[in-house]
């Protein structure tokens, strides 16, 4: 197995964060991977197999302003790809315009779901409810050979 680390994401998430959507198995990915010839544990992936299975998942960086919902999470791409009998693993955040602002300020910049929109400290926005940022983790799919992800709303 050839394992590589490609990025990571400085979180402001505490490290004692004890949200139920936020720890255990839901606890943020901060790292994005490149793995290849991933080992199988039983049997073998038939050679003829060819394919991508992609989710996406909110994958929040920064805590929310006042209530977290996971559909406030960051989005990010998992994908699993088989190919000549061997399996890779890729995961990239989606670099929306939000998450990039965001990152640039260390901090949350927009309401969540649960939120009132007015308390948002950027008052531009996405959505129906406007001034929300556009996490795009609700869901993805795969048009004309490339992968669209969505937002919620």
């Amino acid at each position: 197995m050839d394992v590589e680390i490609l990025g990571r994401v400085l979180s402001t998430l505490p490290d004692d964060d004890d949200h139920p959507y936020r720890t255990g198995p839901w606890r943020p990915q901060t790292t994005e991977w490149k793995a290849d010839d991933l080992t199988v544990v039983h049997g073998e992936i038939p050679a003829d197999l060819d394919g991508l299975y992609l989710r996406n998942t909110e994958n929040p960086v920064h805590p929310a302003l006042e209530r977290y919902h996971p559909f406030d999470g960051d989005g990010m791409i998992h994908a699993v790809g088989f190919r000549d009998g061997k399996a890779f693993y890729r995961n990239r955040f989606v670099q929306t315009d939000g998450l990039i602002a965001e990152r640039e300020a260390n901090g949350p910049l927009w309401a969540g779901i649960a939120d009132r929109p007015e308390k948002s400290p950027r008052q531009d926005g996405w959505g129906a409810r406007g001034r929300m940022k556009d996490a795009s983790s609700t869901d993805v799919v795969v048009h004309a050979g490339v992968a669209l992800t969505s937002f919620y709303q």
